[in-house]
């Protein structure tokens, strides 16, 4: 994969001017973090609860927080392995969700950067892209001078055009496209699995320590202290969990419904006018798209083909480039151009 910097256009900027932008755009991308900074304390903060509540007071290491919430009703084995597994499901998620942010999501290589209007002949011939324009010509960005592969779009924030573009994502702050897919839905996954497994393990707990307190006493209770901030931070600490893990699962379930179809998240965007300033995508239901294979051969090209590796952040088995795409043929003779779901050329 090449990353190198695009063409940019031959234009001059004053220096003062540029002098004047660099800090802050520097600021902007600072600034972009914030909410993955935001996601990484709540997420602390849940884990935390449920290891010094819960976890901590069950196998017998300590119990700083006290003993009230604390798992019973395992055996001491089984309260081991609970243990593990609850810390094996936490390090999963994290690492999927640092190969999701720092994982390029896969950048148009240079060659495909073009300054000359007739390079579209040659292209046309090295791409055989499905998605054009509606005059037939090749899709081109004039952001960044690139020609476009299918499912290829441009990202606003990372100012280049990304392979097999998903959409940008805010709590990892980089865009999600070919390369970082499969780490971005574990990322999900592990997410759902962590917080489930949290409020399980919690709950049972404050139930049976707290069944009369009040909810909203509680809460403030943590910041004046006493007895019962124990029972706000275990509180605000499930409630963070079940907003996160459903928020989670909700977002996991759109995109495994967008595989099963052969379908980016920004087509179907797109198809709904979601997308910026541009006009949706008029859906046509010719036929399926030249990139559905079926739910099995989808999530195939998306997970890998060794089953074994799927539950993995790595691309181990992924196959192709963002580039060129193997094509659906039946579906490309019953809709010769591609449409089908994906709402027309372009």
């Amino acid at each position: 994969m090449i990353t190198g910097s695009p063409w940019q256009p031959a234009t001059s900027i004053p220096v003062g001017s540029k002098a004047r932008t660099e800090p802050a755009a520097g600021r902007r991308r600072l600034w972009r973090w914030a909410p993955a900074a935001v996601l990484t304390t709540s997420c602390a903060g849940c884990y935390m609860a449920v290891l010094l509540l819960a976890l901590l007071p069950a196998v017998g290491v300590a119990a700083p927080l006290g003993t009230d919430a604390a798992l019973v009703g395992f055996s001491s084995t089984s309260t081991s392995l609970i243990f593990m597994a609850y810390h094996l499901v936490w390090a999963l998620a994290v690492l999927a969700a640092l190969t999701t942010a720092r994982m390029p999501p896969g950048h148009i290589p240079l060659w495909l950067y073009s300054r000359e209007p007739g390079d579209q002949a040659y292209f046309h011939n090295v791409l055989q892209a499905v998605e054009k324009k509606l005059d037939g010509s090749l899709r081109f960005c004039r952001k960044c001078g690139a020609f476009k592969p299918d499912l290829a779009h441009h990202s606003r924030e990372l100012g280049l055009c990304i392979l097999c573009y998903q959409h940008w994502d805010l709590w990892s702050n980089n865009a999600i496209g070919f390369y970082n897919y499969k780490a971005y839905l574990l990322s999900l996954l592990y997410g759902v699995l962590a917080h489930g497994v949290g409020c399980a393990l919690l709950l049972p707990g404050v139930l049976r320590a707290w069944p009369q307190a009040d909810a909203s006493y509680a809460l403030l209770a943590m910041w004046m202290g006493g007895a019962s901030s124990v029972c706000g931070f275990a509180c605000l600490s499930l409630l963070g969990s079940a907003v996160m893990g459903g928020a989670s699962l909700a977002w996991l379930l759109f995109h495994t419904w967008l595989i099963a179809r052969g379908q980016t998240a920004h087509t179907f965007f797109r198809q709904c006018g979601l997308v910026g300033a541009k006009p949706p995508k008029p859906r046509q239901q010719a036929g399926r798209s030249p990139f559905d294979f079926g739910l099995r051969g989808n999530f195939a090209r998306t997970c890998g083909k060794q089953p074994l590796l799927w539950l993995l952040p790595t691309n181990q088995g992924v196959e192709g480039n963002g580039i060129f795409f193997e094509l659906n043929v039946s579906t490309r003779s019953s809709d010769p151009q591609g449409f089908g779901r994906y709402g027309g050329p372009g």
